[in-house]
């Protein structure tokens, strides 16, 4: 794993993951008792020689992908009722 930063923040150079099997419901999403990874990278800011604050932004794109819900199809069908075109 790489590691990239200047001044007082810093990054990790790759995605991290996480293998579990999805067996209760998440965001109304039902479960699907498949093994799925979860995707995360993490941002940090340091002060000194503390870290004092970390980011973990998850993809959660690729994570409702496995449970079956393209989250993208999602927001064209909510832009186009929004534009009326429904």
């Amino acid at each position: 794993m790489g590691f990239i930063g200047e001044g007082k923040y810093a990054s990790g150079g790759v995605w991290d993951f996480t293998f579990s099997y999805n067996n209760g419901d998440y965001a109304g999403i039902p479960a699907t008792g498949k093994l799925m990874t979860m995707r995360d990278f993490d941002w940090w800011k340091r002060e000194g020689d503390y870290l004092i604050e970390n980011w973990a932004p998850i993809d959660m794109i690729d994570l409702c992908g496995q449970m079956g819900v393209d989250l993208m199809e999602r927001l064209r069908q909510q832009v186009a009722e929004r534009e009326g075109r429904a």
